[in-house]
């Protein structure tokens, strides 16, 4: 239970790693110690990176790799984009992971399906 605790209060509460190699490492030694597995994540309330136990989903990876790239997760007209932070174009999740796998050199379809 978290009693009641907004995001940022929780997010205040949990060791910040200033990159991923760092929460990785952590995650290494804390899985060791407790003999379970610790997972690392990009925090979206202070782009820290944290540890938990649970399992993130794809859905969850994708979000936790643009936030490292730098992109922004905006919230227009009811529903969830990606700001780009090259282009300056709002993006639905699948498109901007389509441009961010061009950028970084992987072969995917990058659409112009762009939010304006």
């Amino acid at each position: 239970m978290d009693g009641g605790l907004s995001e940022k209060q929780k997010c205040r509460n949990k060791r910040p790693y200033a990159t991923e190699k760092e929460a990785m490492e952590g995650a290494k030694r804390q899985s060791a110690k407790a003999g379970i597995r610790i997972y690392e994540y990009r925090c979206a309330v202070c782009n820290s990176w944290h540890l938990t136990k649970q399992r993130p989903s794809q859905g969850t990876k994708d979000e936790h790799r643009l936030l490292a790239a730098g992109w922004v997760k905006r919230s227009v007209d009811q529903q969830v984009l990606w700001l780009d932070p090259i282009s300056g174009k709002l993006w639905q999740k699948k498109h901007a992971m389509n441009v961010l796998r061009s950028r970084e050199g992987d072969v995917g379809n990058v659409t112009d399906a762009y939010v304006e």
